[in-house]
């Protein structure tokens, strides 16, 4: 079966997500999210960049990736990377679609969608809709910036985003996914929300192998995901911004983080561990000796800097 490769923009404004509703073909007057056909030479935001141009005459920016959904159609596989995405220069109008709506987290099943978009609305509801701002919330982050990073491990880039609740300095967590998992997962982003309700700026990667970063899947090992977060911690120790350095993981980016300052204990002020893997079997290797000798360096090295 043939597949076809698309970008899709969730265009967030507010509370709300634009819909359009497609005007030709076998699927015309169902709704989906904007976007289309990744072409030769582009890459896949370069490509949504175009297709919103192209197709909605406004310039947008693409905040942070989504997910991937993969959907067999009776003639042809659709695999669909979907960004959260914002305009910044322009406005929406239909240039090939019948219409369009700004939907609500409680309008979003109120429409037909196409069969594969409809795979996400639950995960839009959880992750961009999740809840209403207050007015004291949104008082606090007038001043919050987002901004996308790429570093590079020994020439394997890692895609971040990085979140400050301020544009003063201050401490910076720098924050690990687990196995399977990537930067954009509910989990994760409700940890960097408490990091920047405590004044903390957060830098959420993905680590090889994973979400939008370079590498294999099936090549990741713990060493290369120690030299990815040795090499963001680089990149931020260059920032002038921080104040402070902190690690904080989940599972297996959670054996990372403390791994990762057994190396540098005098470069991480501290650590903010979420169920980290620290049970790893001798049968992987030489990993297993990195828990036993280098754990222990990090208490201790803690425990004198407390003393201290």
């Amino acid at each position: 079966m043939k597949t076809i490769e698309v970008v899709a923009a969730i265009i967030r404004g507010g509370n709300r997500i634009f819909a359009t509703q497609r005007g030709y073909g076998d699927w015309k007057d169902y709704w989906e999210f904007p976007g289309g056909k990744i072409e030769p030479g582009e890459g896949p935001e370069e490509a949504l960049v175009r297709e919103i141009r192209e197709e909605l005459g406004a310039q947008i920016v693409v905040d942070s990736y989504l997910t991937t959904v993969e959907y067999d159609y009776p003639a042809f596989h659709l695999s669909m990377r979907c960004y959260s995405c914002r305009v910044t220069d322009g406005e929406l109008t239909l240039r090939e679609h019948e219409a369009a709506r700004w939907l609500s987290k409680d309008e979003l099943d109120a429409v037909a969608w196409l069969p594969a978009d409809r795979t996400i609305l639950e995960l839009l509801k959880q992750r961009v809709l999740c809840s209403t701002a207050t007015k004291n919330d949104s008082r606090k982050r007038t001043n919050q910036t987002t901004e996308r990073i790429t570093v590079s491990d020994n020439g394997v880039p890692l895609v971040g985003i990085l979140e400050r609740p301020s544009a003063e300095p201050g401490p910076l967590v720098i924050v690990l996914h687990g196995f399977t998992s990537s930067k954009d997962r509910p989990h994760t982003l409700a940890a960097c929300e408490a990091m920047h309700e405590a004044g903390f700026a957060a830098l959420r990667f993905d680590l090889y192998g994973h979400g939008e970063s370079g590498g294999e899947f099936r090549k990741h090992t713990l060493h290369k995901w120690i030299s990815n977060t040795l090499a963001v911690m680089d990149w931020a120790r260059q920032q002038d911004f921080v104040t402070e350095l902190w690690l904080s993981g989940h599972s297996q980016g959670g054996l990372t983080a403390a791994l990762a300052a057994g190396q540098e204990p005098d470069r991480v002020r501290g650590l903010i561990l979420r169920a980290p893997a620290f049970m790893i079997p001798a049968a992987p290797g030489r990993e297993g000796c990195w828990a036993s000798v280098l754990i222990p360096t990090i208490f201790r090295s803690n425990s004198r800097r407390s003393r201290a």
